[in-house]
């Protein structure tokens, strides 16, 4: 947690599982991602942005619904970012 509310998303990032897949599959390397430079998306306590822990099953907050494409496409991702639950609350 402290490193989330110290925003060290390069550090985060660099311990992410599926970029650590991308780093030794080849099959992975086929596949690109924008920077991550917000907190992990996943899992909040309902109706709020308090991360859920749970040290019994080894949850940990982490990034889900990413946004992935393939790197050979010429595509480029200049904003990669996410959406917080008090945004999506304002939307209903």
């Amino acid at each position: 947690m402290a490193l989330i509310e110290k925003k060290d998303y390069t550090f985060l990032a660099n311990n992410d599982q599926l970029l650590k897949s991308k780093s030794l599959d080849s099959d992975f390397g086929l596949i690109a991602e924008g920077n991550i430079m917000f907190s992990p998306t996943y899992k909040f306590n309902k109706g709020t942005n308090d991360y859920t822990l749970n040290q019994v099953k080894n949850k940990i907050p982490s990034y889900t619904d990413r946004i992935i494409y393939s790197n050979n496409k010429g595509i480029e991702n200049p904003y990669y970012n996410s959406i917080n639950n008090n945004f999506v609350h304002f939307l209903n």
